[in-house]
């Protein structure tokens, strides 16, 4: 069946089959071709068809093609025959003895052509949605092909279809050898994920700034209304507005963060504390879905340098606190499951109450506003952490479960060293932190030893308490999660939220020159986009090859 759209074709890797193909109907819809066949059992390709490299398939050894076919479907109108666009998938044996030579023709192309060399500020992978090409997608995506932080890609050109930005990759595959991928991102992702060299940031303008326009104080002001509407319905909500590309407008920011500004200047501002205090675990809420085994043990059961910054309030022995919002978690589960599963519910944790006197659902919310506004320029997207499924999760389990599961990864080597290890259960002997910390002196025999530890941190863990939260992916990171590494201070997150400088309220203003009544927000969000893009859609392929040019001069 013809594809709708189709791939983005390469028109310089086109091949001539010099024997013929049929298309077959595979499993979950991929058409994939056959060098073997008859009539009828799939779309006949004769030899001398032209068909086109599009990029490599996840499957291994296949790739994508795409072919324009005669249909035997006449159009009475014109009384012409119409073509139909195929997408499938050829393997590499029958690539080599159809197609030869595929790939050194396909790979000397692409090297000589000079595209704006772009790196990824955050992990990708690329997934199938579908037939077509690949699209890159962010957090919690698995199976498909990853692309690591730090990876080259460079800038194709805008899809004038759907708006979307095609880049191309060419990465190492499993088996050493280098593989070309093109690919969609959508506008979103392209902001927080793609960034330039850093020998060419000091001197080249941001790609958004060449992909996007300005908004207007207009723009601005509806965008925040909108915002100030999530805020009251819950942080998914909330986060999901912080994700659209207006977010990180320069002026969209500048009114995020003056909310001591606004006319009303302490109405966002809070009781909170910007000095850390130290409080018992047992007497905190956690407030997220899920809370990681191996994020609650790996460090202080690995390491007796993290065991011992336990005892110090700060598991991370870094200066970093936990932030809390009237005894309920914002931020920092994993260092108060560290705590509560190694030291019991007495253990004492640094904390800084930011004290937003909101429910806590809206509270989640201000605090992913707050992150946003204070976000270090030039980062784009969302702070986010992932994380390790159900199968991690310690939440609603009982002792017994919790103690299988940390057996089982005994031995582990982890980031902090071997988990319940040898050196580990020595060194802890030695200190004399088998009674301090655990409460008796460990036994001689090492497996006796580790029952102990496996008995006492399940019993702790399995009576952690929490109240019912969103998905991890869903909670505010202050230092800037798995994505973001860098790019906030939690200090300065604490510092705006309790100054009121956070803006999550109406009235909002533009130097006083714009100010729209609470029920001005009468157009939809997609037409605050559309007028937002518009132009630029129509302007990026000449914005962008003015810039390319200018970098290839020097």
């Amino acid at each position: 069946m013809a594809s709708a759209g189709g791939p983005v074709l390469r028109r310089d890797a086109k091949f001539t089959l010099e024997r013929p193909l049929w298309l077959v109907q595979k499993s979950g819809g991929v058409l994939k071709a056959s060098p073997e066949g008859e009539e009828g059992s799939g779309r006949y390709l004769p030899p001398g068809q032209v068909v086109v490299y599009v990029h490599r398939f996840m499957a291994p050894g296949e790739h994508w093609f795409t072919a324009a076919v005669k249909s035997k479907r006449s159009l009475s109108s014109l009384k012409k025959s119409a073509d139909e666009l195929y997408n499938f998938t050829i393997d590499e044996k029958t690539i080599e003895s159809h197609l030869r030579p595929w790939r050194q023709q396909i790979e000397s192309h692409l090297r000589e052509t000079v595209k704006p060399r772009l790196f990824l500020t955050r992990q990708v992978w690329l997934v199938h949605n579908g037939p077509g090409p690949l699209n890159a997608v962010g957090h919690g995506q698995f199976g498909g092909w990853p692309l690591e932080i730090g990876q080259v890609v460079s800038y194709d050109h805008r899809d004038d279809l759907d708006g979307e930005h095609v880049l191309n990759v060419w990465t190492k595959s499993s088996d050493g050898n280098s593989e070309f991928f093109s690919f969609k991102m959508d506008d979103d992702l392209l902001r927080s994920s793609v960034g330039y060299p850093e020998d060419l940031s000091t001197s080249v303008p941001s790609l958004s700034s060449l992909v996007f326009e300005d908004a207007s104080p207009k723009q601005a002001i509806r965008y925040m209304t909108k915002l100030a509407g999530a805020v009251t319905t819950g942080v998914e909500a909330t986060k999901r507005v912080l994700e659209d590309p207006l977010a990180d407008d320069p002026l969209v920011k500048k009114i995020m963060l003056s909310g001591d500004k606004d006319g009303k200047p302490r109405d966002e501002a809070t009781q909170g504390s910007i000095q850390d205090e130290q409080v018992s675990v047992g007497k905190l809420v956690g407030t997220q879905s899920e809370i990681g085994l191996m994020n609650s043990v790996a460090w202080p059961l690995s390491s007796v340098r993290a065991l011992k910054s336990l005892l110090t309030g700060d598991p991370t022995g870094a200066g970093k606190f936990v932030v809390v919002n009237d005894k309920k978690i914002l931020d920092g589960h994993h260092r108060w499951s560290q705590v509560f599963g190694i030291l019991g519910p007495g253990g004492k944790l640094n904390v800084r109450d930011v004290d937003i006197e909101l429910p806590h659902k809206e509270a989640l919310a201000v605090a992913q506003v707050a992150i946003k506004a204070v976000m270090e320029p030039g980062k784009f997207g969302m702070p986010t952490a992932s994380g390790q499924g159900p199968s991690d999760n310690v939440l609603g389990k009982g002792k017994d479960e919790i103690a299988s599961m940390l057996r089982s990864r005994v031995g582990d080597k982890t980031r902090a060293g071997v988990l319940l290890g040898d050196v580990w259960l020595n060194s802890v002997r030695e200190l004399g932190l088998d009674k301090r910390v655990f409460g008796l002196k460990f036994p001689e025999e090492d497996d006796e030893a580790r029952d102990v530890v496996i008995d006492h941190v399940a019993s702790n863990l399995s009576s952690l308490r929490v109240v019912e939260g969103p998905e991890r992916h869903l909670m505010p990171q202050f230092e800037g999660g798995d994505t973001h590494e860098g790019s906030v201070d939690p200090e300065d997150v604490v510092d705006a939220l309790v100054a009121g400088e956070v803006n999550y309220k109406p009235p909002f203003t533009v130097k006083d020159v714009v100010t729209l009544s609470d029920d001005s927000d009468k157009e939809s969000s997609t037409d605050i986009r559309r007028e937002s893009f518009a132009r630029a859609t129509a302007a990026i392929i000449d914005r962008w090859s003015m810039k390319r040019r200018e970098l290839l001069r020097r």
